[in-house]
């Protein structure tokens, strides 16, 4: 199946994801076939430094993360399972953060329009 470009409706300043993370696959059929995962490591990258200190904020990193996976249709606990496998904090923290941390994210596509269920 195609893949194209990160859109979430309703914030135009999310451009900045799909120049960054790429691109992805579509949400739009329910027989689509999963293709992957976001990058974690650019999630890291690209997430902006945690106040006041020289290194990135992880939980903005893990937010991306999840946000991501749920736009590309992976669902929370899924993507709760795959940050448990990506993320140091959310190791240290534990499957709630996990799954918090996705569900916040799913929260936050509902609320932009872009997550289609």
């Amino acid at each position: 199946m195609g893949r194209r470009l990160v859109s979430l409706k309703g914030s135009p300043g999310n451009s900045d994801l799909s120049r960054t993370f790429g691109k992805r696959r579509s949400t739009n059929s329910g027989n689509c076939s999963r293709s992957g995962w976001p990058n974690y490591q650019r999630c890291v990258d690209n997430a902006p430094p945690a106040r006041g200190e020289d290194h990135p904020d992880i939980s903005r990193a893990d937010f991306t993360f999840c946000l991501l996976a749920i736009d590309w249709g992976w669902s929370v606990e899924e993507t709760a399972a795959r940050l448990m496998h990506e993320s140091g904090k959310a190791r240290e923290n534990g499957e709630a953060y996990a799954f918090r941390t996705a569900q916040n994210a799913a929260t936050a596509l509902e609320r932009r329009g872009g997550l289609q269920r």
